[in-house]
C-alpha cells in the first residue's frame, strides 16, 4: 500500500469507522474529512449538522472513539489539516472560517 500525507476522500478503508449507523439513521452525512499522518495521526470530519469529529487514524471500526466539538451553524463545507497541527474548517450557511488548534493528547 502507498502511505499518502493527507487523505480527503469521505469513503475509505481507513475512514470507514466514521459513518455511523446512529448518525446515518438521523440523517448526519460526512461531508467532508481530512486525515493526517504526521506526528499524531489524526482524521477530523465535518458534517452535514456543522460538527466536526476527531478521530485516531486509520478508523476501521465504527466503535471507535472520538471527540465531536460544535462549529457551525449548518453544514461543514470543508475541512482540512495544515501545518502546526491546525484544522481550517468552512460553513455553508454561517460563511464563517474558523481555525484550530490540536493539542496533541495522550489520552484520545
Amino acid at each position: 500500500d502507498t502511505q499518502w500525507e493527507t487523505e480527503t476522500c469521505v469513503f475509505g478503508w481507513n475512514v470507514q469507522g466514521v459513518w455511523r449507523k446512529e448518525d446515518r439513521e438521523a440523517g448526519t452525512e460526512i461531508v467532508s474529512l481530512d486525515c493526517s499522518v504526521q506526528d499524531c495521526p489524526s482524521i477530523v470530519s465535518g458534517d452535514s449538522r456543522g460538527r466536526l469529529k476527531m478521530h485516531q487514524f486509520p478508523c476501521t471500526s465504527a466503535r471507535a472513539q472520538y471527540i465531536t466539538y460544535p462549529a457551525h451553524l449548518g453544514p461543514v463545507g470543508k475541512v482540512r489539516w495544515i501545518s502546526g497541527g491546525y484544522v481550517v474548517s468552512t460553513g455553508e450557511k454561517d460563511n464563517a472560517v474558523f481555525c484550530w488548534r490540536n493539542d496533541v493528547d495522550d489520552g484520545f
